[in-house]
């Protein structure tokens, strides 16, 4: 079974549906200090849209962000 932890600020884009539905993965909400998603608590994922990937390499945050 793969667990997935959710920030709850990500409730409302459509993914955690989606992964409700999916077999073999558990699912839940809570706020996360860091990312959006956390699986198995060994790989914690950023969700970004184009441009804020776009922006967040222009000015530098990205790097701080995947350091942190």
């Amino acid at each position: 079974m793969t667990n997935i932890i959710i920030d709850d600020r990500e409730s409302e884009c459509g993914i955690a549906e989606i992964l409700r539905k999916t077999a073999g993965v558990s699912v839940s909400m809570q706020r996360l200090p860091l990312g959006d998603y956390l699986v198995d608590h060994k790989l914690l994922v950023e969700r970004k849209t184009f441009e804020d990937f776009a922006s967040s390499i222009k000015d530098g945050r990205l790097f701080h962000q995947a350091s942190s």
